[in-house]
């Protein structure tokens, strides 16, 4: 998915930056990757000698005991503590070089990364923001009243149509049924799950509104649209073309969306997750891990850019719905 070429842009990219950030020694080591294990180890060692120069000092088999136990169990007791401070003095700088790099990979800087990779793969998509908060609102939430949390959104243009991709997260004591993919959530007190939303704004839906349900219960092999939704069989806008084009994008991307049209605006929730212990199967998008170590940071951004270009690539199928007439 991603060239060669793109990929030594984001490696150049992540080099100017570490090298913009860590430049002192000190930095370096903080930053080297196994100066955490090394600390840890030598605590252990020392809090071990400690132990043993303490017990063998008041031991009886031992003949001279406390003369020569009893200074190096102080002795290797304040190495401990020394160990231990400097430890931790090592986890706040890293904190702190993190932190920077955080604010060095910035909003600008991913969605040039974007725009510069996914405009290759999907033509005419234009990205103009990053935000935690939806600029065109998903209109088919559950309507629970428990807590809720926007993830990374991505705002942009895609056929010319301005739209909104992302999730919510969601902790609730209320267990919903309506998953997709098929993942039972356990009976917790507290419910957690993810609403992954694409939602499109365009004009000539103003008197194209309806909505379709997707089933808690449906036969697998059969492929008609009664099988998999509720919705108002009266309604004319849900035509046969449209029904089928709903079918052939459920194919695709395997997804079974809940879909309504209202007020000038397309909200699909393409997928729901439970995520009480279990694999997330549709993280939040640029979902970046930070890590002091150059190449695994270059690798987890590589890794960040595949899993978003499936989501994407899924997500961008269901605008058909859309871009053609019926």
């Amino acid at each position: 998915m991603i060239n060669e070429k793109s990929i030594e842009k984001i490696k150049l990219t992540i080099t100017q930056i570490y090298q913009k950030i860590i430049t002192k020694k000190s930095d370096k080591i903080v930053a080297w990757q196994g100066i955490n294990l090394l600390c840890l180890l030598s605590l252990i060692f020392n809090f071990l000698l400690t132990i043993f120069n303490f017990v063998a000092a008041y031991n009886l088999h031992f003949t001279i005991r406390k003369a020569v136990f009893l200074p190096l169990g102080i002795v290797f007791l304040l190495i401990t503590l020394v160990n231990f401070i400097f430890l931790i003095f090592i986890r706040k700088l890293q904190k702190r070089l993190i932190n920077q790099l955080k604010i060095n990979l910035n909003k600008t800087l991913l969605i040039n990364t974007y725009n510069d990779i996914f405009k290759t793969i999907f033509k005419t998509l234009t990205i103009t923001d990053i935000s935690s908060q939806w600029t065109i609102k998903p209109v088919n939430l559950p309507h629970l009243s428990d807590f809720k949390v926007n993830d990374n959104i991505i705002i942009g243009q895609y056929h010319g149509y301005n739209f909104n991709f992302g999730s919510i997260n969601q902790a609730t004591t209320t267990v919903v049924d309506n998953l997709q993919p098929n993942l039972i959530p356990k009976p917790y007190n507290l419910q957690y799950y993810r609403y992954l939303f694409l939602t499109i704004a365009s004009p000539s839906l103003n008197d194209r509104n309806f909505e379709i349900t997707r089933k808690n219960k449906y036969q697998k092999n059969n492929l008609t649209f009664d099988n998999f939704f509720w919705y108002d069989q009266t309604n004319a806008h849900l035509t046969l073309p449209l029904k089928n084009r709903i079918l052939e994008n459920m194919t695709t991307t395997k997804m079974i969306p809940n879909i309504k049209v209202t007020k000038q605006t397309c909200s699909l929730q393409l997928a729901t997750s439970s995520i009480n212990n279990s694999k997330d199967n549709y993280n939040s998008l640029l979902n970046i891990k930070i890590s002091l170590n150059e190449k695994i940071m270059v690798k987890n951004i590589l890794l960040m850019l595949n899993h978003d270009y499936e989501i994407l690539q899924k997500g961008f199928v269901w605008f058909n719905l859309i871009v053609k007439k019926d």
